[in-house]
């Protein structure tokens, strides 16, 4: 037996034991989230008796996902040094709404990042996604004065620790215009409870 780490769908990042010819892994496991998100405590009844009386929890859409089973294959490459089991089929990853270029950048990422419900947005699997072009802006409007040498990707790479609005940042050729993605989450993880 040997450890394997899993790559996208809803046990992204999760290590696992398989035999070393293992073909695939299957899993059946739940669209729920894994943790409720975070939900500010019903306020004090002595200090704010009206408030105490208005507090409504925050709850989780209805109705909500369906189990799912989904299956793993490795794709022949490795992370931390531990084979790459990635999921296979029609799995889509969640992906929130691009933001919207005419407003003011901060302005802009702060709605698209509202825009998609607390469980997937607190998740710690969310990530920015971009490509390099959007990445100098944001990197820019953030008050940098020197820029990088631009021929030089590797200066222009985030590490984990870069975060945007609180979130990781991950650049891709192919990120177009800044969005929130989470790859445990599907596609149409409650499309139709955005917040406003």
């Amino acid at each position: 037996m040997s450890e394997v780490i899993l790559a996208g769908g809803p046990r992204d990042g999760h290590h696992v034991t398989a035999a070393p010819d293992t073909r695939s892994i299957e899993v059946v496991t739940s669209g729920l989230p894994p943790r409720r998100p975070a939900v500010p405590p019903r306020p004090s009844l002595l200090r704010h008796p009206f408030r105490w009386l208005r507090y409504r929890p925050l709850l989780l859409p209805d109705p909500l996902p369906d189990p799912v089973q989904v299956t793993y294959k490795p794709d022949g490459t490795y992370q931390d040094g531990l084979r790459v089991f990635r999921i296979t089929g029609g799995w889509q990853p969640f992906r929130g709404p691009d933001i919207m270029p005419e407003d003011t950048l901060y302005k802009a990422l702060v709605t698209a990042l509202y825009a998609v419900h607390p469980a997937i947005r607190q998740d710690r699997h969310s990530r920015w996604v971009m490509d390099l072009g959007w990445y100098k802006r944001v990197r820019a409007s953030a008050g940098e004065r020197e820029d990088p040498d631009h021929d030089d990707p590797d200066k222009w790479t985030p590490s984990p620790q870069d975060l945007l609005l609180g979130i990781p940042v991950h650049v891709t050729a192919d990120g177009a215009l800044p969005h929130l993605e989470n790859p445990r989450y599907p596609a149409d993880a409650w499309a139709d409870g955005l917040v406003t």
